[in-house]
């Protein structure tokens, strides 16, 4: 008998305890835990407000699932402190050379981002949907997929470390073509400057160029005689006219040939650049300053604000494209 009494008690206190938790305590827990994914919501880049998310966050209990809407906020932390790493890199600029260890610093700091936000993201997935109202659930489905193509792009950029160390170990070459489609040519525009990028072991070097300084060293018997149709222009193809051939590659071999008959360095890699995407930057660095001509070129003028700087001449018949670098650079 005493044990069945016992047996009843402990069935008892066991129903209720159970029931004081879910009708209560699992009320309360869940008002918490939305109240926090509002304040996490509304912290955007503000770490202050995170850190009072992060206040009501601790009221949870540490058990599934609230560990996974805790386990957050560490992970918040953690891209705090990287973005500030990242804001305070120092790259060493010296004579147009940029030292490959910053640079490979500064991609291990990015794949330190990605991997916090990947656990942020495993940590949001798995916040259940009943602790959420349908909004919140909404909102939950939006911020994964933003987290996803983030860590896509993330992705992407970090392999660009492997690249970088690949083309210093082979001390390679990248000619970059900065194309105006204003001219009209097969890839896009016409390139009338350059920018070659060199590798070595221990520096990234960078040297901008008017298409026509090279152009003068290619021999003539290297040239290519221009179809009938492009008479108007030249009569022959030359470094200047290079991208005349529609199919990428065969315009980046023809490059190759080009830079051989100049006795230059030869790119392994040949890039082009239009005005559009040049447009697209200045949309996020914002407009460029020259206060030693009174402009300031943004996306919507640097287009046209360039050709005057160039055909104008004002920087002097010798250095016709310095207004092009200068731009370039400051961007």
């Amino acid at each position: 008998m005493k044990r069945t009494i016992l047996g009843l008690i402990l069935i008892a206190a066991t129903y209720f305890g159970v029931d004081y938790i879910w009708n209560q305590k699992v009320v309360e827990w869940k008002t918490t835990a939305q109240s926090v994914v509002l304040l996490a919501k509304e912290a955007g880049t503000d770490l202050t407000r995170w850190n009072l998310a992060k206040v009501e966050a601790d009221k949870l209990p540490s058990v599934f699932p609230f560990t996974s809407l805790k386990a957050i906020f560490p992970e918040v932390k953690s891209v705090f402190q990287t973005l500030d790493r990242l804001k305070n890199i120092q790259f060493t600029v010296e004579e147009n050379a940029l030292a490959i260890k910053d640079v490979e610093g500064f991609f291990e700091e990015v794949a330190t981002l990605e991997v916090a936000l990947k656990k942020i993201y495993r940590s949001i997935d798995s916040v259940p949907n009943f602790l959420l109202d349908s909004a919140q659930i909404a909102e939950k489905n939006d911020l994964l997929a933003r987290l996803n193509f983030v860590q896509e792009q993330m992705q992407d950029f970090i392999k660009f470390k492997n690249i970088i160390h690949h083309f210093s170990q082979k001390n390679e070459r990248i000619l970059v073509l900065l194309q105006n489609q204003n001219e009209p040519r097969s890839t896009g525009g016409f390139a009338g400057s350059l920018i070659l990028l060199d590798f070595d072991k221990g520096q990234i070097r960078w040297k901008f160029s008017d298409i026509y300084a090279l152009d003068r060293k290619v021999k003539a018997v290297d040239q290519f005689p221009a179809p009938p149709f492009f008479h108007g222009l030249s009569k022959v193809i030359s470094l200047r006219d290079a991208n005349f051939w529609p199919n990428f590659p065969t315009t980046a071999e023809k490059y190759r040939h080009f830079f051989r008959s100049a006795d230059e360095k030869v790119p392994g890699t040949v890039v082009a650049v239009n005005l559009n995407l040049v447009k697209e930057v200045l949309k996020i660095t914002g407009p460029v300053d020259f206060p030693q001509w009174n402009m300031t070129l943004d996306e919507n003028n640097f287009d046209l604000g360039l050709q005057f700087l160039v055909e104008s001449k004002i920087s002097g018949r010798y250095e016709v494209k310095k207004p092009v670098e200068l731009f370039m650079t400051y961007i």
